[in-house]
């Protein structure tokens, strides 16, 4: 038939983006259990050590550390997850709405979408939220390891002013770089977001 390329496209790119949307949830969860874990472990050591003593904030700086590099690299591949997302749903629209046009020109009550220039991060997005959410947890880490390493520079614990402040800019800061990527990269086709230069159009 005319359009088997097409379908069978279709019902690639479909698969393809319920594995990406399926993978970005899988990462999530597993950087919530993780960071469930490492607070237990926390809570264990600081039982263990009967206190804040500076073996503890060693134990916790370690512990940060880790838990924070691991959750940058899971941001990113929500990111990359949410991209291929979006690629993949703009060539199934494309494809829809083409066959719409071409197929059933008569049939004028489609419900579903067929726009292929919606942005790839949106506010009122549940992909944002999560994104937000993968920031705050990271941004919790990263606090909590630039405090232990206060203590053990000053041996003073620091200001709760202080750490909300920390807390507040290292939110931020991952939430707006996030926010870049995607709008850097998600106007590109797939080549651009695949091999990661930003002016494939």
């Amino acid at each position: 038939m005319k359009h088997d390329f097409l379908l069978k496209e279709y019902e690639l790119n479909f698969e393809q983006y319920r594995y990406n949307d399926s993978r970005r949830w899988e990462i999530f969860k597993y950087l919530v259990t993780l960071a469930s874990s490492a607070a237990v472990a926390i809570f264990v050591i600081y039982k263990y050590f009967h206190g804040t003593t500076e073996i503890f904030y060693w134990c916790l700086l370690s512990l940060c550390l880790i838990i924070y590099f691991a959750s940058l690299l899971f941001n990113s591949l929500i990111l990359q997850a949410r991209l291929d997302c979006v690629t993949a749903m703009r060539q199934l629209n494309a494809i829809r709405g083409y066959l719409l046009e071409k197929e059933v020109p008569d049939f004028k009550n489609n419900q579903l979408y067929t726009s292929t220039d919606f942005p790839a991060v949106k506010f009122s997005n549940i992909h944002t939220t999560q994104l937000i959410e993968t920031a705050l947890i990271s941004a919790l880490f990263l606090t909590a390891a630039i405090c232990s390493l206060t203590y053990i520079k000053n041996q003073t614990p620091v200001g709760l002013g202080w750490i909300i402040f920390a807390f507040i800019i290292a939110s931020i800061g991952q939430i707006l770089l996030s926010y870049k990527y995607l709008k850097d990269h998600g106007n590109s086709k797939s080549e651009g977001v695949v091999h990661g230069y930003i002016d494939a159009q």
